[in-house]
């Protein structure tokens, strides 16, 4: 339920139209969409929902991946998690979803969006966008644009330069419980310390879509010798090693291999997550306990509660920006070049304007053929589709 401190106010919401981004993908798809969806705002003079419940770390795993509202599993606003509400930024105005009982079902899911209260913007269908875009009659739009896709409406998109993602999400203020890990990795791990960072992007079997690499292409063999490489160039600086990557294999191998020099967010418990629920009183009496795969309930001030029993995928979101966010923190940053999870710490570079260096694992991505073998499994680009890999077994 909305509370307006007086009429005036709560007529002026209602007499507003919004846009609310949609965006199914992962950190870096979550950002380019708010700020995609933040322009256009501008572009129609609409306000923003403040909401990121459809995304691959909010959806269960018995949910399919079909693009009609009420397909997105938990539906709990992950940005919650991460930002405080933002402020008016320039003519537009942020709300959080809460404020919308006529667009938000609140029965056994939070913020589950009333089909009939919505239009979706389908960037495949542009003569549709266009009329959506202009029709001034649609109250609430679910936009699918990002920074980075063109459109016949609005061309400038295609630019990532339109607006600057560095300024902008830097004038977002972390949430308490988001800040609170942040700050601890940063305190622990990168206070006086030259840090390497490390970002190797990897698919897998279920995401061949998501990476230009193949999955299990990179190997320790390939990797740890470029690792090795600029380690031994800022030697002098006694560098920590900080590796991002979601591949299982060189997650393990990798800290094997380095030892003390590396470290990852995996490797510390962020506790404060996994709260043993009982009779004593929540906010007075909190049990943490180890990350494990079992059944825990999430609470947080930041965030609804949740109930993930199905691989942890709210946590993975909380590691996720964190990395993201660490990556920008680091002296000399080595990544695949094939994905925009790097993008923040490229921007953070560019405007600390320092000797902070962006180094790409140069080479890799040309090694690859677009066919090769592995346990039985072919694996050959470009079949079914362009720009896709596909896999037979052999």
């Amino acid at each position: 339920m909305v509370h307006y401190s007086n009429v005036a106010v709560g007529y002026n919401v209602m007499n507003r139209k919004f846009l609310i981004p949609h965006r199914p993908g992962g950190i870096a798809e979550l950002h380019f969409g708010l700020l995609g969806t933040y322009y256009i705002c501008q572009q129609t003079n609409r306000d923003l929902i403040f909401d990121a419940t459809w995304s691959i770390y909010n959806r269960k795993k018995e949910v399919k991946n079909e693009q009609f509202l009420g397909s997105r599993g938990y539906n709990i606003n992950l940005w919650k998690a991460l930002y405080k509400k933002p402020h008016k930024i320039n003519n537009v105005e942020f709300y959080n979803p809460e404020e919308f009982p006529e667009l938000y079902v609140n029965d056994d899911q939070p913020h589950y969006v009333h089909s009939g209260a919505i239009a979706i913007a389908d960037h495949n269908k542009q003569n549709t966008m266009k009329e959506i875009f202009l029709n001034n009659n649609y109250r609430f739009i679910y936009n699918t644009y990002r920074i980075g896709v063109g459109n016949v409406i609005w061309p400038e998109m295609a630019s990532n330069t339109l607006i600057d993602y560095y300024d902008f999400f830097n004038q977002f203020e972390y949430s308490y419980t988001f800040k609170e890990q942040l700050d601890f990795y940063l305190k622990k791990y990168f206070n006086n310390q030259f840090i390497i960072g490390i970002h190797i992007r990897q698919s897998s079997e279920k995401e061949l879509g998501n990476a230009a690499f193949p999955p299990f292409w990179f190997t320790k063999e390939k990797i740890i010798p470029i690792i090795e490489k600029y380690y031994k160039q800022y030697e002098t600086e006694n560098p920590k090693l900080f590796l991002c990557t979601d591949c299982p294999n060189l997650n393990s191998e990798l800290l094997e291999h380095f030892g003390d020099r590396m470290f990852t967010t995996n490797k510390i418990d962020i506790g404060k997550y996994n709260i043993i629920m009982g009779p004593l009183s929540f906010k007075n009496n909190d049990i943490y306990t180890p990350r494990t795969p079992t059944n825990i309930q999430l609470i947080s001030s930041d965030c609804s509660n949740h109930q993930d029993k199905d691989g942890f995928a709210y946590y993975d979101f909380l590691y996720s920006a964190l990395d993201n966010i660490l990556l920008a923190h680091t002296n000399v940053l080595l990544c695949t070049n094939d994905t925009y999870f790097t993008y923040y710490a490229n921007c953070a570079y560019k405007a600390k304007n320092n000797k902070n260096i962006h180094y790409v694992f140069e080479g890799l991505d040309k090694a690859i053929s677009n066919e090769y073998t592995f346990n039985n499994k072919k694996y050959t680009f470009g079949v079914d589709n362009p720009y896709r890999w596909s896999i037979t077994n052999v």
